[in-house]
């Protein structure tokens, strides 16, 4: 797995090598393996999470997330994209609807649910 600033590098030398224009990309990227993120997402969702499944609990996976995006950044790793932390989420057992995922909640809010 590449890191943000090979990442950076890369993009880098594509966008000087085109004598600095951006050019549409016509290929598709690649899509992530979400094995390579299976490490960092439980280690995540260890230390930022809860499930309780006595609860009613959701989160939105887009505040999900930021706070896996926010957790890589402290951790020097690199964040996953969206699909491919859904596709974590759906893995570790979690129902996904409207961009809503069942059953797991962010540590830092269940004070207002008053457990």
């Amino acid at each position: 797995m590449k890191t943000f600033t090979q990442l950076a590098e890369d993009w880098e030398r594509t966008y000087s090598a085109k004598g600095g224009r951006l050019e549409a990309q016509t290929e598709q990227m690649p899509e992530d393996d979400p094995a390579e993120w299976v490490s960092d997402f439980l280690r995540w969702k260890r230390e930022r999470c809860a499930s309780r499944p006595d609860k009613d609990d959701s989160t939105f996976i887009s505040a999900l997330l930021l706070d896996f995006s926010e957790w890589c950044a402290n951790h020097q790793s690199v964040p996953a994209t969206r699909q491919t932390f859904e596709v974590l989420l759906d893995l570790e057992g979690y129902h996904i609807k409207n961009g809503v995922a069942s059953g797991i909640v962010l540590t830092k809010y269940l004070w207002q649910s008053r457990l």
